[in-house]
């Protein structure tokens, strides 16, 4: 990819943690901001890095209050 600042979904989902589909599916809830979607009726979401980390940061926390709660 050649701009640093967008993610694939693959890679959004290496850094989440989760699959790829999960980040479809949160795309598509409105969790998740898409930054553009590439051309085709199947094409390729790309998301912004920061709101990957962002989303990242707040699972974090979430799962840390979860840990605590237990």
């Amino acid at each position: 990819m050649t701009d640093p600042d967008l993610l694939s979904a693959a890679e959004a989902a290496e850094l989440l943690g989760c699959s790829k589909r999960t980040i479809h599916r949160r795309i598509m809830r409105g969790e998740l901001p898409a930054a553009r979607q590439m051309p085709g009726e199947t094409g390729a979401f790309l998301l912004r890095r920061t709101d990957v980390e962002r989303a990242r940061q707040y699972q974090l926390g979430r799962d840390r209050r979860y840990t605590l709660a237990v």
